[in-house]
């Protein structure tokens, strides 16, 4: 049994975007990244492996804390989920 429910982020302009831009991503995705690999830093992240979905009924705003000072020590960001 599948559940279907919506992808509500985290995506820009509610977090930090890559930069430099994966090469893999098209230049109009909304993208933003939540983990970095050994070899790079909260600064240097690329790549997003947090995906938040909620129910159509739930008011929703989803951000990633992923600038490099909120990153905290973690190789994953924080997301922050408020339901309104």
């Amino acid at each position: 049994m599948a559940v279907c429910l919506p992808f509500v982020g985290p995506q820009a302009p509610v977090g930090r975007q890559a930069d430099p831009w994966p090469v893999e991503l098209p230049s109009t995705s909304r993208n933003v990244p939540t983990y970095h690999t050994t070899k790079q830093r909260p600064d240097t992240a690329g790549r997003r492996l947090a995906f938040v979905f909620a129910s159509t009924g739930l008011s929703t705003q989803v951000r990633a804390l992923n600038a490099p000072g909120e990153w905290g020590p973690s190789d994953h960001c924080r997301v922050e989920i408020d339901i309104m």
